[in-house]
């Protein structure tokens, strides 16, 4: 089981990046499920953990972007999928994603990463084929050397120890940028990543 366990710092892009990946690796999904889980946060917060004015309570937990609609935490999902400690927990994003998936795509080992990406999200395949090529990439060169514990043995904090922040400090702080620059940016020079981004929609 992986535990809520919001960050109580702003997250690196290489830090998003390592909790994904050390999570599809524990519980199993090895390479696969590491590309499309990966490829989803790109796609959906350039490698952020994401929080979301519209759920309050994501904004309480420290953030590295503010994104609206109807996305939160590292991967962008729903805030129907889970509690917003445990959406803006990489590590249980990683899972709900992964679960999803399984339950989709039992076929998930064969399936191209974008179309399972796509099952996951309900959005376009097209939309993930550049991010899936960006995660095997990020998989195959940048793999980070920040060591985290593990995630099966995280526990839910108080939310009132928890470090917070507001959506207008955030604001106040951040580079302000477009969806499709942030996933242009992640996909072509990762490294240039602003540490806090605000992605509205449209």
């Amino acid at each position: 089981t992986v535990l809520a366990n919001p960050p109580s710092t702003n997250l690196s892009r290489d830090e998003v990046l390592l909790r994904i990946v050390d999570t599809a690796t524990t519980l199993g999904f090895g390479r696969q499920g590491a590309t499309v889980t990966v490829a989803i946060s790109l796609r959906a917060t350039g490698l952020a953990n994401a929080a979301n004015p519209t759920v309050p309570d994501t904004v309480r937990y420290a953030h590295s972007a503010v994104i609206d609609g109807d996305g939160v935490g590292a991967l962008g999902l729903p805030s129907t999928w889970g509690t917003a400690a445990e959406l803006m927990t990489p590590e249980v994003s990683t899972a709900l994603a992964l679960d999803r998936m399984v339950d989709r795509a039992p076929k998930w080992r064969d399936t191209d990463p974008a179309e399972l990406a796509s099952l996951i999200t309900g959005m376009p395949t097209e939309a993930f084929h550049t991010p899936a090529q960006t995660a095997q990439v990020l998989l195959d060169q940048h793999r980070p050397t920040i060591e985290i514990g593990a995630p099966t043995t995280r526990s839910l904090p108080s939310p009132s120890a928890t470090p917070t922040s507001t959506a207008a400090a955030t604001a106040s702080t951040s580079a302000l940028v477009s969806l499709a620059d942030a996933q242009s940016v992640a996909s072509t020079a990762p490294e240039a990543l602003p540490k806090e981004i605000i992605i509205p929609s449209g």
